[in-house]
């Protein structure tokens, strides 16, 4: 690649040839230098962009180190925890985690301190399935290359951080601190998210109805609560007479504080961009053109980092102000302006001669309507004027709401699917009731941090009527998911909102434009592709849930069965973790274009194998859950709770019993019919299952340790077998020597997570898998592992040798 200074060179080279061909009036001559100087102005931003080699850390991830930073972002109080964001050093960063006790008091770090931290360094580590969320990506975009849980965090003397960003951080601890003293302990998380975006203790589970009712952004810091909070501020400044340029500068300086107080999110810091860039136009007394705003911030955005056009947010925040702008703003002139402008100053008849003919018509109609209300009830004509327009007001300000939420949501549709598989039908209407409960939120839980009571109040009882209708209209909500849309779908539906759009401008083709994205709208929405599978073939994978289990097994005769769902153990503490069946299986599933799976077989119920449960029944809706019948807990009764209600038949399968799937044939192996039932779940309580098809046997015993697996060794109706699902994720008290040498398996895999606690697989069950001489791989270090049968030959796949290919 060529270099930053012969790019440079370069530039400067055909700068000058242009200028000359340009005296000279070369035109063609002019344009070609021009064209080579934008392509070594690609290689010269290439080069000085480049991120370089990424920095190491001396020190395996098992091994206890002592690291000495900078805290460079504001640290982040959970239920259970503080994280913070260490510089180790120049663009080399780590994300901290120190993890407290109940009987503890929460450490307070600020912006600046110069810490120690004792603990493991671990780098950030991608789920290895296809579909999965890119963390390393994102987390190195921010220079972030660790996570630390740390042991042990001491202050060390001096002050490492900026001056100005250290007073801004101050400021939004104070504003939390605030906020908490303000406001009950249900409410203030909830308005610290709204105010200044601070959702590390904002409950999941009350989120989730706004994410169903696509109200979420309502929710989270973004451009509209700085342009909520900037016109809010600019109104007040106007009232108190300054002048409208004094009043925009300093409007524009709030504006970028409160995005940098609000955590710097790219949507505030672009949202605090534009009105900037208003600021200027209107300094230099042009009209702000929305698009064109629009199109000066995305382009100096995309110019600082390329790699945002590819961020969802980012394409989120600038496709919603395309549909506004494109779509929601010509429509609003055309039906909806008309009606504003009539109704202003109805009863005065001298204003129509100077109206848009359009408007004095209807100006003329609403008129009409008045006299006739007044012969009929005999109320004077003024008042039926003014009846009309203080009814018809609040109506045209509603639809006009409802045009930019639809418009929003047909845009965006195809964004919605790819990145949440969800289009929110009641998004439309909820937006107006939910949305606007909450924008009122900001404006008033901003002033009621003055502590005036009835502020307090009023942003309380919003927040919680905007709670309480996301719950309504999620229970309206059908419970559609979408797989990823196919690539060339999502090209189609880009060009055809852009032909829309273009239609709307010109005021030609609008309708076959409209027919156009509609229909590419429905074959989104219903999906009506091929699943990704091998017909006639029987499938198994091991899907990569880190330190936990879920296999995916499709037989020939068409049926989808999810054999577990991974899980993340609590280990007591508050916050709840990542759901790995919604986040991670779930995914993985609609990367295939998987909608539907028929069969979910819970093994035995400890969290690593049955956290995600709940999520796969209400994502992929089954028809039967298989048990063994053994163990049982809270947990496990929640599940089944859960499936009774979505109506999922719970189905007990007991020791023996056969399942024929077409030339497949599922034998129950364990548990053994002697074990007792004794309460809360074991490992060996597992519900153990042979899959036959052709010559292939298939051996899946979940987490049964040595004493269920001796047994197996001597059952009859295993006999030998072909691939073996390593129980206990390769545990030292499974996979022993004598089922090996019985079963004689030509292949193993291991599910386990790579750094995993538990030391998860063995190096003893290593070494007599390769004594064995069998085949082994592991969802650790190859992610997700795929192996076919034809019922005479297998092959195999995985997660890093397709991305290798």
């Amino acid at each position: 690649m060529i270099g930053a200074f012969e790019s440079a060179l370069a530039i400067i080279s055909f700068l000058l040839l242009a200028c000359v061909a340009k005296w000279h009036q070369k035109r063609k001559l002019t344009y070609l230098n021009l064209l080579l100087l934008f392509c070594f102005s690609g290689s010269f931003y290439s080069a000085f962009r480049s991120p370089g080699a990424q920095p190491q850390l001396d020190a395996d991830p098992q091994e206890l180190i002592l690291l000495t930073g900078c805290i460079v972002e504001p640290p982040r109080f959970m239920n259970d925890r503080e994280q913070f964001v260490l510089e180790i050093a120049t663009n080399a960063r780590a994300r901290v985690n120190q993890y407290i006790r109940e009987d503890q008091q929460l450490p307070v770090y600020e912006y600046g301190q110069r810490v120690s931290v004792e603990g493991r360094a671990r780098p950030p580590r991608n789920y290895g399935n296809e579909g999965s969320f890119d963390i390393e990506g994102y987390l190195a975009a921010r220079s972030i290359y660790w996570t630390i849980t740390a042991r042990k965090v001491e202050l060390e003397e001096g002050f490492c951080g900026n001056k100005l960003l250290s007073f801004i951080y101050q400021m939004r601890g104070r504003i939390l601190h605030r906020i908490e003293s303000l406001f009950d302990s249900e409410s203030a998380p909830r308005i610290a998210a709204l105010l200044i975006g601070e959702s590390a203790k904002l409950d999941r589970d009350w989120t989730d109805n706004f994410r169903r009712t696509g109200t979420y952004h309502a929710l989270v810091v973004s451009g509209t609560h700085v342009t909520l909070l900037a016109g809010t501020f600019f109104l007040l400044l106007r009232w108190l007479f300054i002048h409208e340029l004094t009043a925009l500068f300093l409007t524009s300086v709030m504006t970028w504080v409160y995005a940098i107080i609000a955590g710097g999110s790219p949507p505030a810091m672009r949202a605090a961009a534009g009105f900037t860039l208003f600021l200027f136009c209107r300094f230099l007394y042009r009209k702000g053109r929305l698009l064109n705003i629009l199109a000066v911030v995305a382009w100096c955005f995309v110019l600082y980092d390329p790699a945002s056009l590819y961020d969802a947010s980012f394409q989120l925040s600038f496709g919603a102000i395309v549909a506004i702008g494109g779509i929601a703003i010509p429509l609003d002139d055309r039906f909806i302006q008309p009606v504003r402008l009539a109704l202003f100053r109805l009863p005065d008849r001298k204003r129509d001669p100077r109206l848009d003919p359009r408007v004095s018509s209807t100006r003329v109609e609403l008129r009409l309507i008045a006299e006739t209300i007044h012969l009929y009830t005999k109320i004077p004509l003024t008042c039926c004027l003014h009846l009309i327009r203080f009814t018809l007001a609040p109506f045209v300000f509603l639809l006009s709401l409802m045009i930019v939420s639809a418009a929003i949501q047909f845009s965006l549709a195809v964004l919605f699917v790819t990145y949440f598989q969800r289009f929110a039908f009641t998004a439309i209407i909820a937006n107006l009731g939910v949305a606007l409960c909450l924008e009122a939120a900001i404006v008033a839980g901003t002033l009621a941090l003055t502590g005036f009571p009835p502020l307090v109040n009023l942003t309380q009882w919003l927040v919680n009527t905007a709670s309480w209708l996301a719950s309504a209209y999620a229970s309206w909500e059908p419970a559609l998911r979408i797989p990823t849309p196919p690539e060339w779908l999502m090209l189609l539906i880009t060009l055809s909102i852009s032909l829309l759009i273009w239609s709307f401008r010109v005021r030609r083709k609008i309708i076959p434009a409209l027919m156009i994205s509609l229909c590419l709208f429905v074959l989104l929405l219903l999906h009506p592709f091929h699943a990704e599978t091998h017909d006639g073939k029987l499938e198994l994978t091991a899907i990569d849930v880190g330190q936990g289990e879920s296999l995916f097994l499709f037989f020939p005769d068409g049926t989808k069965m999810i054999i577990d769902s991974g899980g993340i153990p609590h280990f007591g503490r508050a916050a709840k973790p990542m759901d790995i069946g919604e986040g991670v299986v779930s995914t993985y599933l609609w990367s295939r274009s998987i909608r539907n799976i028929d069969i979910l077989v819970l093994t035995h119920g400890h969290i690593d194998h049955m956290g995600g449960m709940g999520a796969l029944i209400e994502n992929f809706h089954p028809r039967e859950l298989w048990i063994s019948g053994r163990g049982k807990n809270a947990s496990m009764e929640d599940l089944f709770q859960k499936a009774t209600s979505y109506g999922v038949t719970i189905r007990q399968l007991n020791y023996g019993d056969e399942v024929q799937k077409g030339e497949t044939l599922i034998r129950v192996i364990s548990p053994p019919p002697w074990m007792k039932n004794t309460g809360e779940p074991r490992n060996n309580d597992s519900l153990g299952l042979k899959v036959s098809f052709g010559k292939h046997q298939f051996l899946l015993a979940g987490d049964a340790e040595r004493r269920i697996e001796d047994e197996l060794a001597f059952d009859e109706s295993i006999g030998r077998i072909d691939v073996l699902k390593v129980s206990h994720h390769g545990g030292k008290t499974s996979t022993t020597d004598l089922l090996l040498s019985r079963t004689q398996p030509s292949f193993a895999m291991i599910s386990a997570g790579l750094w995993n606690r538990y030391g998860h697989p063995h190096p003893e069950v290593i070494a007599r898998l390769t004594r064995q001489r069998i085949a082994t791989l592991r969802t650790d270090l190859n992610g997700r592992i795929t192996i076919l049968s034809d019922g005479k030959t297998l092959s195999m796949d995985t997660y890093r040798w397709s991305r290798t290919r």
